[in-house]
């Protein structure tokens, strides 16, 4: 019987292919003018890709203190992250990106790791930042 960390590969492994597929439906488009489906099938392969390295780790260690992973703490952390991840993408549209990427970083650095509010806002504020210069300036993606 598969443990529960090469359980939990295996699910990463078939949401990737799923996701890999839905996205192909989307048109990919080229790599100077991307359609919709570009970016998740890059995400997915790069799941794909990660979660296979993790299996044949796993399988070739078979490390019984593995299953620490997945304590309650750990779990509660990617639940958060996942809400943050679903709220980003609901008001993305509305806030805007830099706002949005703001207030998602800002989320992240004092719900997940908690920090003081001075390094949580700070350190949002950078990442906020540099990521809209990266795609506005540097890749000239036009957000709405």
């Amino acid at each position: 019987m598969p443990s529960a960390m090469q359980t939990s590969y295996i699910v990463f492994l078939i949401v990737a292919a799923l996701f890999g597929i839905g996205s192909l439906s989307l048109g990919l488009g080229s790599v100077h003018d991307p359609g919709p489906g570009f970016v998740p099938l890059i995400a997915s392969v790069m799941l794909f890709i990660c979660s296979g390295i993790g299996l044949l780790q796993h399988v070739k260690t078979a490390n019984p203190e593995v299953a620490s992973l997945f304590r309650l703490g750990n779990l509660k952390k990617a639940a958060i992250v996942y809400f943050g991840i679903l709220c980003y993408m609901l008001i993305i549209s509305h806030l805007g990106y830099a706002l949005s990427t703001f207030l998602f970083m800002l989320f992240l650095f004092k719900a997940v790791e908690p920090q003081t509010w001075r390094n949580a806002v700070l350190f949002a504020a950078l990442a906020a930042g540099f990521s809209y210069l990266i795609f506005v300036y540097f890749l000239q993606v036009q957000f709405i």
